[in-house]
């Protein structure tokens, strides 16, 4: 519980100086290098990623086509294909994107900044 707590902090206050976009990708190139890393260390990084978007500045087109529901999983594994992205824990990150997409604080970011995003 600590340990997610850390990495949710963590992920905002680097959020804070970045857009969506560069969240996901800072955290692929975190998992990239270490395709045997344990749960725990995935699951830390999850929970900095959804830290960082909480906080991160919107980026053009970074949901489009992220579904509301039903249909994330399916979204999550092509992304992850799309993405190069081949290891066994990258669905569950592009699960969290699909549902930050679709988040309340995403829609009020959007808000904020005139719907132009």
């Amino acid at each position: 519980m600590e340990s997610g707590t850390a990495a949710r902090s963590q992920g905002e206050h680097e959020g804070a100086g970045l857009d969506e976009a560069r969240c996901l990708a800072a955290t692929l190139d975190r998992l990239r290098p270490d395709p045997q890393m344990s749960f725990s260390d995935s699951h830390y990084e999850y929970q900095r990623l959804d830290g960082c978007l909480a906080r991160s500045r919107l980026s053009k087109s970074f949901c489009e086509g992220a579904p509301g529901s039903g249909k994330i999983i399916p979204w999550a594994a092509a992304r992850c294909r799309a993405l190069d992205f081949q290891r066994p824990d990258c669905t569950p990150f592009l699960q969290l994107v699909a549902k930050y997409c679709s988040s309340p604080e995403r829609r009020e970011k959007e808000q904020q900044a005139g719907g132009s995003n």
